[in-house]
């Protein structure tokens, strides 16, 4: 079932939801900038910045493959992510936070994240699937869930891009905090999760294309790996620019 195909699924994504992606992606660049409080950096431009990119990602699914199995997971979480953007009020303050290269670290490393989670739903999708089939169930029959080799193309397509994404990040932040510190610090416990992550997902990737990882075992890992990256969010929120 193609819930937006032809003309329709244009309209739609020129017009309004264009015009809405638009504005949310304006908001979420007005709030990244800081306004009248450079030194300011709020949880809410990050939550903006999540939904905005889980939003374009859906939409350019859409635009260029016509599959809409993403957008029915990437849209809910998108508005929930307002939501919370509405809900955050915690505030950081750092002089940092006034450069534009600290801006384009936050809005990669965020990106990146975007990426990788959208790399789980297709992993977990490709694991449902594949228990589904073995049962003899006609999965299929549904013609939401795209086909297994499919499936497996977008796992790959959003792991690379959220490798380079958040890869970007960790360089533009690391480049940062040397120009602005020196190597002291740079061995703090979040950039050393990150790091790790990003080393993770590149051998991942190095692995699947040697085909020594396939099939559900590369979707359980990827899985795996992505859940550990989300601890990247709980350790030293705010605090990991703080000079050493």
């Amino acid at each position: 079932m193609r819930w937006f195909g032809g003309p329709f699924r244009s309209a739609l994504l020129a017009g309004p939801l264009g015009l809405a992606l638009a504005g949310h992606l304006g908001a979420g660049a007005l709030l990244l900038m800081g306004g009248a409080a450079p030194e300011h950096f709020s949880s809410r431009a990050a939550f903006l910045l999540a939904a905005g990119v889980l939003a374009a990602v859906c939409a350019a699914l859409e635009w260029s493959t016509g599959e809409t199995f993403f957008s029915i997971f990437g849209l809910p979480v998108a508005a929930i992510l307002v939501g919370f953007a509405g809900l955050s009020e915690q505030v950081w303050q750092n002089p940092l936070f006034e450069r534009p290269w600290f801006l384009a670290h936050v809005a990669a490393a965020v990106a990146g994240e975007c990426f990788f989670l959208m790399a789980a739903v297709s992993a977990g999708t490709y694991l449902f699937m594949v228990r589904r089939l073995k049962s003899k169930n006609r999965v299929r029959a549904l013609q939401v869930l795209p086909p297994l080799a499919q499936l497996d193309q977008f796992t790959v397509l959003f792991l690379r891009s959220g490798v380079a994404a958040f890869g970007l990040g960790i360089a533009i932040g690391a480049w940062g905090w040397i120009e602005a510190f020196g190597l002291a610090g740079l061995l703090a416990p979040k950039k050393m999760v990150s790091a790790a992550a990003l080393v993770f997902f590149a051998g991942l990737l190095a692995a699947r294309r040697q085909q020594w990882v396939v099939g559900p075992r590369w979707s359980m890992l990827t899985i795996a790996g992505v859940i550990a990256s989300l601890s990247v969010l709980l350790v030293d929120r705010g605090t990991h620019w703080s000079a050493p």
